[in-house]
């Protein structure tokens, strides 16, 4: 992952890659992205475990060795919930964190005779 700081000076965050035919992705967040946001695709990108592709859809590189592997529907669905429990896990304690913090602004109030949405 890069940071970059464009030419009308917008700054934001790239990550590329691309095979020896020119096949790849790209990636932009913009300084609008949450930083959780940012933080989670950098630690979901430099995950050192290898990632599950259907058979024929590795791009031929001489970098990358495709190893095959029989996996179960329990295997593959034990292998997600690993990954992902941690990720909710997280999200969850970032969320009720934010959930907890003492207002430091008032909330806005209708005008007098307004109608008020109540939750």
């Amino acid at each position: 992952m890069q940071y970059h700081r464009g030419g009308d000076r917008e700054a934001m965050w790239w990550a590329g890659a691309q095979d020896q035919q020119g096949n790849g992705w790209t990636a932009r967040l913009s300084p609008n992205t949450p930083m959780h946001v940012v933080q989670a695709f950098a630690t979901a990108l430099a995950h050192p475990d290898p990632l599950m592709r259907p058979r024929g859809r590795v791009p031929l590189s001489a970098r990358v060795r495709p190893g095959s592997a029989s996996v179960t529907p329990s295997q593959l669905s034990a292998w997600q919930q690993a990954r992902i429990t941690p990720a909710r896990a997280a999200t969850w304690a970032r969320d009720s964190a934010r959930r907890t913090r003492p207002r430091t602004t008032a909330r806005p109030h209708a005008p007098y005779g307004g109608v008020r949405a109540h939750r």
